[in-house]
This record gives structure tokens, sequence and C-alpha cells, in this order.
């Protein structure tokens, strides 16, 4: 990672509120960083990350994403060896734009040239590179968004970049080597991206600064400079052809076409379009598919009349009436017996070699986000309370992303956090109401036993004597206090077995079992309970001779809860039946009953902790509402998988699955 790379888009925390739009926007990901600060979501730009689309700062609702530029420094330093570059689209910005190249030069500027002359010097670049090197596909390169995204996460498009200037650098090459100007250059801009170009080592420091419009203004308004005081200034003259068409979508195509109207140029425009064109195009060369000969690609919809450092309130209809006049006005004048007067000009002062340049395969400097495995994914999608395909798939935005396997990505390689789900803060929510509803119950079903065990002992303190004469009633409340003693024992051990799992401490015996051993002893461990409920319980079908790897008393605790739970909610004379077979190299335990059924609405909670103790129907008939929560952490802990088949009214089966072993 280059530690030396600038942030020039930046957060202002003050501002952020965490809407996550930015990440929604952001045409790389992976430049957004979510985090807490004093608890509330923040999200920062990773300056190695970003491609300085600028589209964040554009769509941000709250000004929480801000840029700079060199106009601070502009303003502050000596101007006296400075001339500027004006992009063609600062007439439509600045309509008095004369009087502001006025102010300018009361500042102390030598000269004022047009970029757009540099657009005409690029158009012939373009066409003659093309011509001489026959080339079949190529992508411009005016737009450093552009380049920024190819450099960084598509280097394999890099030999298609057109290895040519943009029109400003073109321009200052010009005025330095043909005309050996020694100045400063400076460019005023209408898009923040322009830093990186300029402070490339491919384009050799021809450009000193980027002062964007934006901030012009910005600078003019905080000043009270009213321009219209200045006299009026022109650029230093060159005669130019149409360049200033370049800064709308698709001018690079209407100035090749004085070049050449044989070459298909196809133009591409907007944050939302581009990226994904690109990403296209890498396909298409591929599979050997027909591609343009060449593609006018730029960031912003609007071109750069109305880029990421303008002002961005005009109407582009607006724009293209007075770009199209003018351009009328230029090719006629331009244009005589047929041909282009620039051409002949530049075929006779121009060598093509001076404006080539470089680029670089960045992708070293990028963190691309490291691909988790199965079970990373499972993890977090467990914390974020996603337990099924449907829950994994909603797809919200919420998040930004839109895709939630995206989002638990991002949180495993840490940029970004389980708050940003809107699914997680609802579930915690629920948990929160449930946990509160937990507390009452417990709190209840604690003081129930404890209630019948001191009255029980009270009765016998009390009445010591009657209890001495009459022996069988005595004997009667010790058993409902000992009754009352394993319910609250047994509510106990769920607590603290749902503390152990939590925290990670749950111990773990492993042993080579016999399965047929197994689910004999949870029979006999459980037909006095099933006997209390008049229902019988049967072992089905067995497997003789087969063996699995677990800790055996805490499986005993899985099938135990899963017997009980059959049993409670059969009806008399009914049978629970307990089943092992073998699935491929697994064993299968089944726990099926035919009783009640599971609720369609707590099928996709049932695993979930507390969930139980929230329901009143359930509770009646006895437990914490932990068990199962308990029977699956105890089950992925084995290797195991446990889910269930319910219909109501017909029955439930629990399934176990769990790696057999060869002893």
């Amino acid at each position: 990672m280059d530690n030396n790379i600038k942030t020039i888009i930046y957060i202002d925390e003050n501002n952020c509120v965490g809407c996550n739009k930015c990440i929604l926007n952001c045409p790389v990901q992976n430049a957004n960083i979510a985090y807490l600060k004093n608890g509330e979501n923040k999200v920062k730009v990773c300056s190695t990350q970003c491609i300085h689309c600028g589209h964040c700062v554009k769509i941000c609702d709250h000004s929480a994403r801000k840029f700079i530029d060199d106009t601070d420094a502009f303003f502050q330093n000596n101007k006296k060896n400075i001339s500027l570059l004006i992009a063609p689209s600062l007439r439509h910005h600045f309509p008095n734009y004369k009087q502001l190249f006025g102010f300018f030069k009361s500042l102390g500027v030598k000269n004022i040239y047009d970029v757009s002359f540099g657009a005409d010097i690029t158009t012939w670049c373009y066409a003659k590179y093309i011509s001489e090197n026959n080339i079949k596909k190529a992508i411009a390169q005016p737009c450093p968004p552009i380049v920024n995204y190819i450099e960084k996460y598509k280097p394999e498009l890099i030999d298609y970049l057109v290895p040519l200037h943009s029109p400003a650098v073109s321009l200052a090459i010009y005025l330095k080597k043909y005309f050996n100007i020694q100045d400063e250059l400076v460019f005023i801009s209408p898009c923040i991206g322009k830093y990186d170009e300029f402070n490339d080592p491919n384009t050799e420091n021809y450009i000193s600064a980027n002062i964007t419009f934006k901030n012009i203004k910005k600078y003019l308004d905080i000043n009270k400079i009213d321009i219209s005081m200045y006299d009026e200034i022109d650029y230093k003259f060159f005669e130019n052809g149409i360049g200033f068409t370049f800064s709308r979508p698709g001018g690079l195509g209407e100035n090749f076409q004085l070049y050449s109207d044989e070459k298909w140029v196809k133009e591409v425009s907007g944050q939302n379009i581009a990226y994904k064109y690109l990403d296209t195009y890498i396909e298409r060369l591929n599979k050997n598919l027909i591609l343009p000969d060449l593609i006018d690609i730029l960031n912003c919809q609007d071109g750069c009349n109305m880029g990421t450092g303008t002002c961005m309130n005009l109407f582009q209809d607006d724009i293209d009436y007075v770009t199209t006049k003018l351009k009328k006005q230029n090719i006629n004048k331009n244009i005589q017996e047929e041909k282009y007067k620039l051409k002949e000009f530049f075929d006779k002062e121009l060598n093509l070699e001076d404006f080539y340049r470089k680029y670089n395969n960045k992708l070293s400097i990028i963190s691309n986000l490291i691909e988790p495995n199965e079970i990373e994914y499972e993890n977090v999608f467990n914390e974020l309370h996603k337990n099924s395909e449907t829950t994994r798939s909603i797809n919200c935005y919420a998040c930004g992303y839109g895709d939630c396997k995206k989002l638990a990505k991002a949180i495993i390689n840490g940029q970004n956090l389980l708050g940003n789900c809107i699914f997680y803060n609802k579930k915690e929510l629920e948990l929160e109401n449930i946990k509160d509803d937990f507390i009452s119950i417990v709190s209840h079903e604690l003081r129930t036993p404890l209630t019948a065990i001191r009255g029980a002992i009270s009765l016998i303190l009390n009445n010591k004597s009657k209890a001495q004469a009459d022996s069988d009633q005595c004997l009667q409340l010790i058993e409902l206090a000992n009754n009352n003693c394993q319910r609250l024992t047994m509510l106990l051990n769920d607590i603290l077995d749902l503390q152990k799992i939590a925290a990670g401490k749950m111990e773990f015996v492993y042993t080579c079992t016999s399965v047929n051993s197994l689910i004999e002893e949870a029979v006999n461990l459980n037909k006095t309970y099933a006997a209390e409920y008049n229902v019988n319980l049967i072992i089905k079908e067995t497997l003789p001779n087969m063996h699995i790897y677990i800790d055996k008393d805490r499986i005993i605790q899985v099938i135990t809860n899963l017997l009980s739970n059959a049993v409670k909610f059969s009806k008399p004379n009914d049978t629970v039946e307990l089943i092992a077979k073998r699935i491929n190299n697994l064993v299968r335990l089944e726990v099926k009953d035919y009783g009640i059924g599971i609720s369609e609405s707590f099928k996709e909670v049932i695993f979930e902790k507390f969930t139980q103790a929230s329901d009143i129907n359930t509770r009646k008939k006895g437990g914490s509402g932990l068990g199962l929560s308990i029977c699956k952490a105890i089950v992925e802990k084995q290797n195991g998988k446990i889910w269930f088949n319910s219909k109501e009214g017909v029955g439930t089966s629990f399934f176990i699955d769990l790696p057999e072993c060869h002893c």
C-alpha cells in the first residue's frame, strides 16, 4: 500500500450521519469504510482504493463528503510567473468569464490560455496514432477517474488506453516545447480527479496545480469579490477548432469526425454506466466480440461541463445550445475547400512523440478484500441473525451494498459493521424485547419452584409433631420439594449452558461411541418422563456396529431435549420414535412425533435464544425456551447439523447428522 497517496476526498465527521449513500453510489465499494465514532456510524474514504470519481461528494445530502484542491495555495502565493490553462466548460459556469480573467490578471497572472486548443491537439494526436498504428480497439483517456479505475482495478485494459496526453497536458506541452513558455502552469478545472493526473510522474509536472470552479466561486463569495468590477480580458489567442466540445459527452467523437468518419467512436458517460461498461468491455474482449474502434468514456453523466469540481447547477440543454452555436461558427471558419485547416497546421508543426505518455499498473497499491471461506460467511450470517437462504438474500440496500453477501464480506474484512444491517437491527430489537420477557418469565419460573419448595418445607417445620405422626404426608411434601428442586436445577443448567456457549467455554470430551448404545441409553433415560404423559417411546430403526465420534453426554443432552419436546407436544397414547439411519458417510438420528406440529411463524426463529420463552402458549408446556438454541450449538460443535420438518396438526421430525467414526 502506498502511504503517500494524498486523500483529496475526505469525511466531515460532524456532518456524517452514516446513511451509507456513499457506499451505495461508489463504483468501487471497498473505497468506503464504515466505523463507529462515539457509538455513531460514520463512513470514511480509503485513499488507496478511491478513484476520485467524486460521486460521493455530489450525492451526499449532509455535506459530509468534501474535497481539497490547490485553490487556497494559489490565492496565497505569488503569481508573478503563473499562467492559467482554462477548461472550456468555464464559460458556462462563469458567463462573465472575461471579467474573471481580469480579476486573475489583477492578481499578477501572466497569461490565460484556452484548453480548447489542447483538445484540438489531442484529437489530431488520436487520429494520427490510430491511423499510423492501425489500432482496432482503444479507450480514450482524458477522464482521470476512468484512468484511475483501469490502473487500479482493471489493469488488463491498460494496453487499450490511448497512450497520449489529455487536452490540458497537451496544451501545456505545446506551450513549453513549442513556445518555450517557462511559466508555472495552473489548470482552472471542472474536475476533482485532475489532481491525480497532474501529480502522476507520467505527466512530468507539466501542470503544477488543479483549481476547481467550485472552490473559485467559494473563494469569491467568502471574500465578497465582485468580478463585474474588473476589466474584460480574453484568452491569449490561438485559433482553435471545435476542441471545446470535448467537455460534453461525445465531444471527442464530434472532433474525430473532422479527421475520419470511418471510425466507430462510441460515447459512454455517467458514473452508473461507465464502470459497468468497462467490466463488460473486458468480457467482450475475452470472447473476441464486436467492440467500437474508440471509446469516448467519461465519469460524469454530463461530461466535464458539469464535472465533480463544478457548481453543478446548470441545465445541459443551455450548455449544448451555446456549444453547438459556437461549433458551427468555428467549423465554418476552420474548414476551407473541404479541408480542416488545423489538421494541416498540426501535420506540419507537431511531432506526435512529444505527446505520448505511459500508464502504471497500480493493482499492488490497493487492498483487495479477502474472499472469506464458508465457515467465516456462516459465522457472520449467524451474527446477523440470518439463518436461512431467504434472510441471506434480502439485498435491501440499507447497508449500501444491496447484497447481503457483500456486506458479510465487508464485515469479515473489517470494512463494515453488523449495525449497518437493518435486518440485524430489527432482530436485535426483537431479541431485546424477548430478553425482557425472558427475564420476567424466568423470574416467574424461579419463583414458582422456590415458592413450592419453601411452602413444603414450611409446612413440615411449622407442624413438626404432625409431620412425625403422618409420615406419608411428610413424604409427599418432600417429594414435592424434590420435584421443584429438579425443575429449578434444569432451568439453571440451561442458563449456565447458554452462558458457556456464549463465552466459548463449554467443554467437550470426544469418544468413538456406538450408535445403538447411544439411542438405547437416551430412550431408557426418557421412558419414565414419557410415561407421565402416557406417550410411547420406541426405537424404530437401529444401526448395528456403527459408531460416531462425539461427546456422548452432550449428545444425550440434545436427544433428551428433543425427546422431551416431542413427548410434551404429543397427544396421550401417541408414539414418539427414535430412528437411526446411515446417509452417505453420516449417521442421521431422527426424533419423530405425531403431535401438534410447529407453527409457520415460529419455524424461522425456533433455534433462536429466548424465543420459546416469549411464546405464552409454548410456555404452558414448560421449559426455559433455551433448549433448542443449546442443542444447535452442541451439535455444531460435533461437526454436525440439526434441522427439522414439521406440519401443523401432523407432527414434527428433528434430524441430527453426525460424521461416522471407524473405530
